[in-house]
Order: structure tokens, then sequence, then C-alpha cells
């Protein structure tokens, strides 16, 4: 992952664009922020927190499951609230590498769905999954796992990783010059664990 193009890519976007993106897809006159029992991951203070509405925060996608699920809980809710929490655990390497590029890219808030959802909180789970497109919608990026299989694949090309992609193909048209082609990239995706996922 290249993170300096990352980072201009996000520039661009914001000097194109400014942040319209907010409530463009999902025209809800409520900001997450408002959603009662929304939280977000302090990537600095390696905990859960509060997000002011004039904050940005990214979000990650991806596919649950593996060896080791860590996921808060009422019981968990105040320890993962306390600053350094999720130093204490070992997090699946997805949901690591996602609060580790988010720092990399020099923002504070993340958005995970296992970590930021009370999992069995009855009250403000449903409001929450219910609202899981404004929370995207309002990301300032989403951070896609599309490769990856479960929560411990990590992101593919993040730490020194290989990225998996298919083999391109190659035709020499002179003697210093050759052509590739890639696979388009919805046939790839339509080929990885993420496609499967409810929220893309």
């Amino acid at each position: 992952i290249d993170i300096d193009r990352l980072r201009r890519w996000i520039r661009t976007c914001r000097e194109s664009h400014g942040t319209p993106h907010r409530k463009s897809y999902f025209h809800s006159p409520v900001h997450p922020t408002e959603i009662p029992g929304f939280k977000v991951i302090n990537v600095h203070q390696e905990c859960l927190s509060r997000l002011e509405a004039d904050n940005d925060y990214l979000t990650l996608s991806y596919v649950w499951g593996g060896k080791n699920d860590v996921l808060t809980t009422k019981a968990r809710l105040d320890g993962f609230s306390t600053e350094g929490a999720f130093k204490q655990v070992v997090l699946p390497k997805t949901i690591r590498d996602a609060i580790d590029l988010t720092k990399e890219l020099g923002y504070t808030y993340l958005w995970i769905d296992s970590l930021c959802i009370v999992q069995d909180d009855a009250v403000e789970k449903p409001g929450l999954i219910a609202s899981m497109g404004a929370i995207y919608a309002n990301s300032i990026l989403t951070i896609v796992a599309a490769t990856s299989a479960n929560a411990e694949s990590g992101l593919s090309g993040y730490r020194n990783a290989s990225r998996q992609s298919g083999k391109p193909v190659h035709e020499s048209i002179a003697p210093d010059l050759q052509l590739g082609v890639l696979p388009h990239f919805a046939v790839e995706y339509m080929d990885c664990f993420h496609a499967t996922r409810g929220w893309t």
C-alpha cells in the first residue's frame, strides 16, 4: 500500500469535492454522532471514544471470523473505553492493520462494527445496524479488506505483505515496449470474500 499515494488521493478528493460526500447517498437528517450508542476507536489512545460531529472518521469493511474474534460486549465496554485498552488485547490482524493504517494516514478516528457496536446491547445495536449505510457514507474513507478471507487475514499489501492479484497479461509490441493488461476490478472483486458482505 502506497501511503503517500493514498494521502494524495484523499487530498485531491477533498480539494475537488469538499465534503459533499456526507449524506449524498443516504439523505438522512441524522449524523451518525446523533445515533444512540455511536462510538469510534481513537487510534492514538487505542480505545473506544465518542466523536464530535465535526471530526472526520474512517470505516473498515471486512469479513468477520477467524480464531480471534474480539467483540465489544456490555462486560467489556468500560475496559475498552480506557486509554490503551486495545494494546492489552490481541486484535485480529485486519483490525490491527486498519488501526495502524488510520494513524499513518493522519486520522484519529476509525469505526469498526465488531468493536464500535456493543454486540449484546439489545437496545442500541438494532439502531446502529439500521444506520450502517449512513455510518459508512459519512466516513471520510472506507478501508476495504477485499481479499481477506476473515479478520485474521490482514490488509493485503500492508506491512510488507504481498498483494494477491491476478496474473497480468503482457505483450511485447516493440523491443523496448510491452503492453500489460490487468483483470478488471469488478471481475476480480466478485470472486473475493468481501463481495459476500451486506455492507461494502
